[in-house]
Protein backbone atom coordinates (compact mmCIF):
# COMPACT_ATOMS: atom_id res chain seq x y z
CA UNK A 1 0.00 0.00 0.00
CA UNK A 2 1.53 3.39 -0.69
CA UNK A 3 2.57 5.30 2.09
CA UNK A 4 0.42 8.51 3.42
CA UNK A 5 1.87 12.06 3.97
CA UNK A 6 0.02 13.11 7.04
CA UNK A 7 -1.39 17.05 7.38
CA UNK A 8 0.29 19.11 9.11
CA UNK A 9 -0.90 21.34 12.00
CA UNK A 10 0.86 24.55 13.22
CA UNK A 11 2.26 25.73 16.23
CA UNK A 12 4.09 22.86 17.35
CA UNK A 13 7.90 22.57 18.48
CA UNK A 14 10.86 20.63 16.85
CA UNK A 15 12.74 19.72 19.79
CA UNK A 16 16.20 17.83 19.22
CA UNK A 17 14.63 13.94 19.19
CA UNK A 18 17.72 12.46 20.67
CA UNK A 19 16.82 9.01 19.24
CA UNK A 20 19.81 7.84 18.11
CA UNK A 21 21.36 7.69 21.82
CA UNK A 22 19.25 3.90 21.73
CA UNK A 23 17.01 3.42 18.73
CA UNK A 24 19.03 0.74 17.42
CA UNK A 25 19.76 -1.09 20.38
CA UNK A 26 17.71 -3.82 20.86
CA UNK A 27 14.81 -4.43 23.96
CA UNK A 28 16.24 -5.90 26.67
CA UNK A 29 14.48 -8.18 29.67
CA UNK A 30 15.55 -6.40 32.92
CA UNK A 31 16.01 -8.82 35.81
CA UNK A 32 12.69 -8.85 38.47
CA UNK A 33 13.72 -7.14 41.66
CA UNK A 34 13.37 -9.15 44.82
CA UNK A 35 9.98 -6.69 45.92
CA UNK A 36 7.87 -5.35 43.79
CA UNK A 37 4.83 -2.47 45.42
CA UNK A 38 2.48 -2.76 43.24
CA UNK A 39 -0.20 0.15 43.11
CA UNK A 40 -4.14 -1.10 43.20
CA UNK A 41 -4.72 2.21 41.07
CA UNK A 42 -2.48 2.03 37.66
CA UNK A 43 -5.35 3.37 35.86
CA UNK A 44 -7.61 6.07 35.09
CA UNK A 45 -11.46 5.73 37.49
CA UNK A 46 -11.65 4.05 40.77
CA UNK A 47 -8.93 2.17 42.15
CA UNK A 48 -8.97 -1.71 42.22
CA UNK A 49 -9.64 -3.77 45.84
CA UNK A 50 -7.58 -5.90 46.55
CA UNK A 51 -8.69 -9.47 46.95
CA UNK A 52 -5.34 -11.08 48.33
CA UNK A 53 -4.17 -11.29 52.29
CA UNK A 54 -1.04 -10.74 53.57
CA UNK A 55 1.07 -14.21 53.80
CA UNK A 56 -0.99 -15.65 50.39
CA UNK A 57 1.14 -17.41 47.74
CA UNK A 58 0.61 -15.34 44.66
CA UNK A 59 1.81 -16.87 41.14
CA UNK A 60 2.97 -14.37 37.97
CA UNK A 61 0.01 -13.06 36.29
CA UNK A 62 -2.51 -13.92 39.30
CA UNK A 63 -4.90 -11.25 39.56
CA UNK A 64 -4.57 -9.27 42.86
CA UNK A 65 -6.58 -6.56 43.16
CA UNK A 66 -10.32 -6.27 41.28
CA UNK A 67 -11.93 -3.67 39.11
CA UNK A 68 -13.76 -2.01 41.27
CA UNK A 69 -16.19 0.05 38.87
CA UNK A 70 -17.07 0.68 35.30
CA UNK A 71 -14.41 2.63 34.95
CA UNK A 72 -11.33 0.61 36.87
CA UNK A 73 -8.99 -2.05 36.00
CA UNK A 74 -7.92 -5.62 37.14
CA UNK A 75 -4.36 -5.52 38.34
CA UNK A 76 -2.21 -8.61 38.45
CA UNK A 77 0.97 -9.66 40.31
CA UNK A 78 4.44 -9.16 38.03
CA UNK A 79 6.18 -11.77 40.03
CA UNK A 80 5.30 -14.90 41.66
CA UNK A 81 6.07 -14.95 45.93
CA UNK A 82 4.50 -13.98 49.40
CA UNK A 83 2.53 -10.62 50.02
CA UNK A 84 4.01 -9.00 52.62
CA UNK A 85 1.78 -5.79 53.11
CA UNK A 86 -0.70 -3.95 51.47
CA UNK A 87 -0.37 -0.47 53.10
CA UNK A 88 -1.27 3.19 52.44
CA UNK A 89 2.25 5.18 50.46
CA UNK A 90 2.84 8.06 49.05
CA UNK A 91 3.61 7.78 44.85
CA UNK A 92 5.78 10.27 42.61
CA UNK A 93 3.06 12.39 42.04
CA UNK A 94 2.39 12.99 46.10
CA UNK A 95 -0.75 11.25 46.07
CA UNK A 96 -1.44 8.53 48.59
CA UNK A 97 -2.35 4.89 46.98
CA UNK A 98 -2.81 1.29 48.08
CA UNK A 99 -0.32 -0.66 47.10
CA UNK A 100 0.09 -4.09 47.51
CA UNK A 101 3.58 -5.53 48.45
CA UNK A 102 5.11 -8.87 47.24
CA UNK A 103 8.49 -10.58 47.89
CA UNK A 104 9.79 -12.37 44.74
CA UNK A 105 10.49 -16.26 45.33
CA UNK A 106 12.19 -16.28 42.31
CA UNK A 107 10.44 -19.21 41.04
CA UNK A 108 8.63 -17.40 38.78
CA UNK A 109 5.98 -19.70 38.86
CA UNK A 110 2.82 -18.03 36.52
CA UNK A 111 -0.63 -18.48 35.23
CA UNK A 112 -2.40 -17.99 31.83
CA UNK A 113 -5.10 -17.14 30.46
CA UNK A 114 -7.05 -19.49 28.70
CA UNK A 115 -7.33 -19.20 24.87
CA UNK A 116 -10.53 -17.53 23.19
CA UNK A 117 -11.80 -19.86 21.43
CA UNK A 118 -14.69 -18.06 19.70
CA UNK A 119 -12.98 -14.52 17.94
CA UNK A 120 -15.81 -12.38 18.44
CA UNK A 121 -16.27 -9.05 19.49
CA UNK A 122 -17.69 -9.36 22.69
CA UNK A 123 -15.36 -11.93 23.78
CA UNK A 124 -12.51 -9.72 22.96
CA UNK A 125 -13.93 -6.85 25.29
CA UNK A 126 -14.72 -9.38 27.60
CA UNK A 127 -11.22 -10.71 27.79
CA UNK A 128 -9.61 -7.16 27.36
CA UNK A 129 -11.43 -5.97 30.34
CA UNK A 130 -10.48 -8.78 32.09
CA UNK A 131 -6.88 -8.85 31.71
CA UNK A 132 -7.40 -5.33 32.68
CA UNK A 133 -5.61 -3.43 29.70
CA UNK A 134 -5.71 0.27 29.91
CA UNK A 135 -3.83 2.84 27.71
CA UNK A 136 -0.29 2.50 27.45
CA UNK A 137 0.73 5.75 25.98
CA UNK A 138 0.37 7.54 29.19
CA UNK A 139 -3.50 7.93 29.44
CA UNK A 140 -4.30 4.68 31.47
CA UNK A 141 -7.43 4.94 30.48
CA UNK A 142 -9.36 1.10 30.76
CA UNK A 143 -9.18 -0.05 27.22
CA UNK A 144 -12.18 -2.24 27.55
CA UNK A 145 -14.36 1.29 28.08
CA UNK A 146 -12.38 2.68 24.76
CA UNK A 147 -14.17 -0.50 22.57
CA UNK A 148 -17.32 -0.30 23.47
CA UNK A 149 -18.31 3.08 22.26
CA UNK A 150 -22.10 3.79 22.26
CA UNK A 151 -21.89 4.96 18.80
CA UNK A 152 -20.63 3.28 15.43
CA UNK A 153 -17.09 4.41 14.97
CA UNK A 154 -15.61 3.77 11.59
CA UNK A 155 -12.16 4.46 11.98
CA UNK A 156 -9.17 3.11 14.23
CA UNK A 157 -6.02 5.03 14.23
CA UNK A 158 -2.88 3.43 16.04
CA UNK A 159 -0.44 5.59 17.47
CA UNK A 160 2.62 5.14 16.44
CA UNK A 161 4.31 8.49 16.75
CA UNK A 162 6.35 8.84 20.32
CA UNK A 163 7.14 12.54 19.58
CA UNK A 164 8.66 12.90 22.99
CA UNK A 165 12.70 13.13 23.13
CA UNK A 166 14.75 10.48 24.16
CA UNK A 167 11.91 7.63 24.25
CA UNK A 168 12.45 4.45 21.64
CA UNK A 169 9.95 1.80 23.03
CA UNK A 170 7.16 2.08 20.81
CA UNK A 171 9.50 2.43 17.57
CA UNK A 172 11.51 -1.09 19.24
CA UNK A 173 8.63 -2.62 19.53
CA UNK A 174 7.11 -1.71 15.64
CA UNK A 175 10.29 -3.49 14.38
CA UNK A 176 10.59 -6.08 17.13
CA UNK A 177 7.42 -7.24 17.52
CA UNK A 178 5.71 -6.10 14.37
CA UNK A 179 3.46 -9.37 13.80
CA UNK A 180 2.22 -9.08 17.18
CA UNK A 181 1.35 -5.68 16.79
CA UNK A 182 -0.67 -6.44 13.45
CA UNK A 183 -2.45 -9.03 15.09
CA UNK A 184 -3.24 -6.48 17.99
CA UNK A 185 -4.83 -4.00 15.61
CA UNK A 186 -6.72 -6.82 13.89
CA UNK A 187 -8.10 -7.83 17.32
CA UNK A 188 -9.01 -4.35 18.41
CA UNK A 189 -10.90 -3.27 15.31
CA UNK A 190 -13.19 -6.24 15.26
CA UNK A 191 -14.19 -5.18 18.61
CA UNK A 192 -15.13 -2.39 17.24
CA UNK A 193 -16.39 -3.55 13.97
CA UNK A 194 -13.79 -1.37 11.81
CA UNK A 195 -12.02 -1.46 8.80
CA UNK A 196 -10.18 1.59 7.98
CA UNK A 197 -7.21 1.32 10.07
CA UNK A 198 -4.74 3.73 10.33
CA UNK A 199 -1.43 3.58 11.68
CA UNK A 200 0.81 7.03 12.05
CA UNK A 201 4.32 6.93 12.28
CA UNK A 202 6.77 9.89 12.35
CA UNK A 203 9.03 10.45 9.83
CA UNK A 204 12.39 9.50 12.01
CA UNK A 205 11.36 6.18 12.28
CA UNK A 206 11.46 4.34 8.58
CA UNK A 207 12.27 1.06 9.65
CA UNK A 208 8.57 0.96 11.33
CA UNK A 209 6.96 2.65 8.58
CA UNK A 210 8.55 0.29 6.48
CA UNK A 211 7.74 -2.88 8.66
CA UNK A 212 3.98 -1.83 8.79
CA UNK A 213 3.40 -0.88 5.27
CA UNK A 214 3.37 -4.57 3.90
CA UNK A 215 -0.17 -4.71 5.46
CA UNK A 216 -2.59 -4.13 3.00
CA UNK A 217 -5.28 -3.69 5.20
CA UNK A 218 -3.62 -0.79 7.56
CA UNK A 219 -2.97 2.67 6.02
CA UNK A 220 0.45 3.81 7.18
CA UNK A 221 0.36 7.53 7.66
CA UNK A 222 3.29 9.40 7.26
CA UNK A 223 3.87 11.85 9.95
CA UNK A 224 5.90 15.37 10.69
CA UNK A 225 8.35 14.65 13.40
CA UNK A 226 6.67 17.63 15.36
CA UNK A 227 5.89 17.67 19.14
CA UNK A 228 2.98 17.24 20.09
CA UNK A 229 2.16 14.62 17.43
CA UNK A 230 0.97 11.96 19.92
CA UNK A 231 -1.38 14.26 21.15
CA UNK A 232 -4.62 12.21 20.64
CA UNK A 233 -6.54 15.24 19.02
CA UNK A 234 -3.68 15.88 17.11
CA UNK A 235 -2.64 12.96 15.78
CA UNK A 236 -6.87 12.39 14.63
CA UNK A 237 -6.26 15.52 12.28
CA UNK A 238 -2.98 14.52 10.71
CA UNK A 239 -3.86 10.94 10.18
CA UNK A 240 -7.79 11.83 8.86
CA UNK A 241 -8.28 15.53 8.65
CA UNK A 242 -11.03 15.50 11.28
CA UNK A 243 -11.06 18.14 14.23
CA UNK A 244 -11.94 17.05 17.73
CA UNK A 245 -14.17 19.89 19.08
CA UNK A 246 -13.10 21.78 21.98
CA UNK A 247 -14.66 19.41 25.01
CA UNK A 248 -15.31 16.59 23.00
CA UNK A 249 -13.98 13.22 22.41
CA UNK A 250 -12.42 11.60 19.31
CA UNK A 251 -15.66 9.31 19.38
CA UNK A 252 -17.39 12.44 18.66
CA UNK A 253 -15.90 12.58 15.20
CA UNK A 254 -16.05 8.78 14.73
CA UNK A 255 -12.28 7.83 15.30
CA UNK A 256 -10.90 5.10 18.22
CA UNK A 257 -6.98 6.12 19.69
CA UNK A 258 -4.85 3.56 20.25
CA UNK A 259 -1.08 2.89 21.32
CA UNK A 260 1.11 0.57 19.97
CA UNK A 261 1.88 -1.27 23.49
CA UNK A 262 -1.93 -1.40 24.25
CA UNK A 263 -2.74 -3.38 20.73
CA UNK A 264 -0.06 -5.53 21.53
CA UNK A 265 -1.16 -6.04 25.07
CA UNK A 266 -4.25 -7.04 23.52
CA UNK A 267 -3.03 -9.59 21.08
CA UNK A 268 -1.05 -10.86 24.34
CA UNK A 269 -3.74 -11.01 26.82
CA UNK A 270 -6.12 -12.80 24.22
CA UNK A 271 -3.68 -15.61 23.40
CA UNK A 272 -5.60 -16.37 20.32
CA UNK A 273 -4.39 -18.89 17.93
CA UNK A 274 -4.78 -15.32 15.05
Amino acid sequence: MKIKKGKYFPYGIHVKGMKELCNERAIEKMPAPSKVYISTSQHIGAPATPIVEVGEKVKKGGLIAKESGPISANVFSSVSGTVTSIEDIVNGLGQKQKYIVIENDNLDEQVYFDKIEEITPQAIIDRVRLAGIVGLGGAGFPTAVKLSPKSQLDILVINGAECEPYLNCDYRLMIERTEEIYKGIKLAAKALNVTDIKIGIESNKPLAIEAFNKYQDVEVIELKKQYPMGSEKHLIYCCTGRKVPVAKMPFDVGVCVLNIKTVLAIKLGSLTSI
